[in-house]
């Protein structure tokens, strides 16, 4: 189906007559989704996908304490941002254009912390020990230190879905706690916005920049004729505000690979998130809550900026396939015992 959806983009492409520069810079990110052979050549058992995991907790741990301890640094004056910044510019090792500080006290991110609301839930979810809600709460501070909002709100929409689901496919929650789980995050939600609030100063100019790309857009794509909308212009289109990596990036697809295109990704969310929930029982609840918080995660941070269609969102995304695919044949099979 992904073959055939950006098959009908390309040639589209070709006849609006885009730039092949254009063409070649929008499609190359798309075509991760190929790995997807790769994936599931790879992932042939619940327990890879298990290990895949493991590793995905203690890096994202390792990466929540180091960040910490640098912001620690920060503050006590040791380190300056202004030094930190200049290194990075002149930097083999770490790619300047891979972070972006944010804020006057130090604070950054770096692409690798997209994986920390993942993060989060791996740990949480891994067991009832009070030392994996500690590296949960590590990681969640690392988080908000990040100051990235769309991904904190992003973590807290996945919260608040995730409890849900334990209450209503596995009954691992009873009602009262799951109140009490959802005033908690709603209250560390409000703490978090708050702690973002004090320390990234005015972002008016920013927010300014996203409300006009997305009001302009909201009008080219209302004066286009319905049938156009249908198909798109094509990869490398140029028909609105920003013409690559645009935040919303669901315009930007409407745009390039037309409705169809928007189905294409729809129908990968809808498909993979009933299998998972079909599949979903005390045995393996928490494996199936750590895929859908990685699957949400790439849908909704894509409201922001355009996780999805790179191989950071898209890499989980194609996990999140396979795994479903594998936890609906054990489940299958363990019906037929």
């Amino acid at each position: 189906m992904f073959i055939m959806v950006t098959a009908v983009a390309f040639m589209v492409s070709l006849y609006w007559g885009n730039l092949w520069l254009n063409i070649y810079t929008d499609i190359k990110q798309q075509l991760y989704f190929l790995m997807l052979l790769f994936f599931g050549f790879v992932i042939t058992e619940l327990n890879v996908l298990g290990l895949i995991f493991k590793w995905l907790r203690y890096i994202t741990l390792s990466f929540s304490i180091l960040y910490i301890i640098y912001m620690f640094i920060v503050s006590l004056d040791i380190l300056r941002p202004e030094e930190v910044n200049i290194f990075l510019e002149g930097s083999n090792i770490v790619k300047y254009e891979e972070i972006s500080f944010r804020g006057q006290f130090g604070c950054f991110f770096y692409k690798s912390f997209y994986f920390f609301p993942i993060g989060i839930f791996a740990w949480w979810f891994h067991d009832k020990g009070k030392l994996s809600k500690i590296f949960s709460i590590i990681i969640l501070t690392a988080l908000t230190l990040t100051l990235v909002r769309g991904l904190i709100l992003s973590a807290i929409v996945i919260a608040l879905v995730l409890f849900f689901v334990k209450y209503f496919f596995t009954k691992t929650i009873t009602i009262p706690k799951l109140a009490l789980s959802f005033i908690v995050i709603l209250v560390v939600g409000l703490i978090q916005f708050w702690i973002v609030q004090l320390l990234i100063g005015d972002k008016s100019s920013g927010d300014a920049i996203r409300q006009d790309q997305l009001t302009s857009s909201g009008q080219i794509v209302s004066s286009f004729p319905y049938q156009d909308l249908v198909f798109g212009y094509g990869f490398g289109s140029q028909n609105i505000p920003r013409p690559t990596h645009m935040e919303f990036m669901y315009i930007e697809i409407l745009i390039k690979q037309g409705i169809i295109g928007l189905f294409f990704w729809l129908y990968l969310l809808i498909s993979v998130t009933l299998r998972l929930l079909r599949s979903i029982n005390i045995e393996n609840e928490s494996l199936v809550l750590i895929i859908l918080s990685g699957l949400f995660l790439a849908y909704l941070e894509s409201l922001t900026n355009p996780f999805l269609i790179n191989s950071i969102g898209m890499s989980f995304v194609l996990i999140s396939i396979v795994g479903s695919q594998l936890l609906s044949v054990k489940n299958k099979s363990d019906l037929n015992k």
